[in-house]
């Protein structure tokens, strides 16, 4: 069930008037599937089934930021097509009739400055959810709640709101004009993904050995 949110953000790049942004946010709903189990953690007890085989702790921990990883990365992918095929539905509307800023998306364009952002904004929810959740593994709407409304807030912000305030911004960063510059922020990103997420892995495996369970 999870991976259908992976799928889901792509969908959302082709639909009129979106927020690009909304792309990478649905994945990270796949989470209450992951970590909830689907009944809220409580009635199956995954984690502490998990915890009571002969595995580490930080095992656990590093598995299961790995699938959330992959979930992320397959979201990307998935919207790699779709990213291609919005500009050609937004002209087939246009030369339809339509009026091009009733179906504009908002923010950048589905472009490599918007997957680098992708890619800050899993590390920064990621960031934020992980060592707070394995911190307090009875604890889980709480956690998974505040870090997605946060998370999303500054991805807006950054995707959406910026471009719109900053002058140049979105010429430098939107469209495909300025290729190199958007390589080189997608290479920051990927870098920033990465490491974040191994400080991520790492400072939630020291708050899970803390945790009685």
């Amino acid at each position: 069930m999870s991976i259908v949110f992976a799928f889901i953000g792509g969908l959302m790049l082709i639909v009129p008037g979106n927020s690009n942004f909304l792309a990478f946010v649905y994945v990270t709903l796949s989470y209450t599937f992951l970590f909830l189990g689907g009944t809220k953690g409580v009635d199956n007890n995954d984690l502490y089934y998990t915890a009571a085989l002969p595995i580490r702790r930080v095992d656990i921990v590093k598995a299961r930021t790995m699938s959330i990883m992959s979930l992320q990365l397959i979201n990307i992918l998935f919207c790699i097509p779709f990213a291609f095929l919005q500009p050609l539905i937004i002209k087939a509307m246009v030369e339809g009739g339509e009026s091009l800023e009733s179906i504009t998306t908002m923010g950048l364009e589905p472009n490599l400055t918007l997957f680098g952002m992708a890619l800050i904004y899993f590390t920064f929810m990621d960031g934020m959810f992980l060592p707070w959740y394995y911190k307090t593994t009875n604890k889980i709407m709480v956690p998974y709640f505040v870090s997605v409304f946060v998370s999303m807030i500054f991805f807006a912000i950054i995707a959406v709101v910026l471009p719109g305030i900053i002058p140049g911004m979105s010429e430098l960063l939107g469209g495909w004009n300025n290729i190199p510059i958007q390589f080189i922020f997608l290479l920051a990103s990927v870098i920033i993904y990465l490491g974040g997420h191994f400080l991520i892995v790492k400072w939630s495996q020291k708050n899970f050995e803390k945790v009685d369970i």
